[in-house]
């Protein structure tokens, strides 16, 4: 028996800003053999991976409503990522 899942979820602690490319190049992967993924990096290093990788087309990412709310390291606010999305749009 074969057992899969619809969305596949990979989140890493960033050490360094170069793993944030190691965990974003999995969407690019996971998606040109057709599965739907998360993933990004948390922690400081890890903020990159949150914005970019819906961008890359990883299935969601995860930010927090307000600051101080957080639920993660490195996670942003709602309206933090819609901002950076609209200059980079």
């Amino acid at each position: 028996m074969q057992l899969g899942a619809d969305v596949v979820k990979l989140v890493t602690l960033a050490r360094t800003p170069q793993d944030n490319l190691r965990v974003l190049a999995l969407i690019l992967q996971a998606n040109a053999g057709g599965q739907e993924i998360i993933a990004f990096c948390m922690g400081p290093d890890g903020k990159f991976s949150r914005v970019i990788a819906p961008l890359l087309g990883s299935y969601l990412t995860f930010a927090t409503l307000a600051a101080g709310r957080e639920s993660a390291p490195g996670q942003l606010t709602a309206a933090q990522v819609e901002a950076i999305w609209e200059i980079l749009a």
